[in-house]
């Protein structure tokens, strides 16, 4: 019973992290590619995966020290130590998190006359 639960709960969260990062990404690929030679696009591709990527690593990698270093500094059977641990490296995230905000005020936007759809555009 326990662990069905745990692989729905465990199944929602893949999924509704695998919407937000589509969420997040797909403005600032769109960005990437606004006002550039067609003949760069290939460039713009690699140079923004690359990034993704070395920059998913290495957030990964200093959360994850950051976490290990707050684990050893506590006693392994406290709970609450453990707790504090986890809690620390979440501000991290909430820190991360803020950083990527800033540069993604500044991406550029796609100014509309209009908000719908089916209106015809000149």
């Amino acid at each position: 019973m326990e662990r069905n639960r745990f692989k729905r709960l465990f199944s929602h969260a893949s999924h509704r992290l695998g919407v937000e990062f589509g969420a997040v990404l797909i403005p600032v690929v769109d960005a990437t590619y606004k006002g550039m030679p067609e003949e760069q696009v290939s460039h713009g591709i690699s140079i923004t995966r690359i990034a993704q990527q070395v920059g998913g690593a290495f957030g990964t990698a200093v959360l994850a020290a950051n976490l290990q270093s707050q684990l050893i500094h506590g006693p392994m059977l406290d709970v609450a130590s453990r707790a504090n641990a986890f809690n620390y490296t979440f501000w991290w995230t909430i820190g991360f998190t803020a950083c990527a905000i800033i540069p993604g005020v500044f991406l550029p936007g796609n100014r509309r006359k209009s908000w719908s759809f089916f209106e015809e555009k000149d």
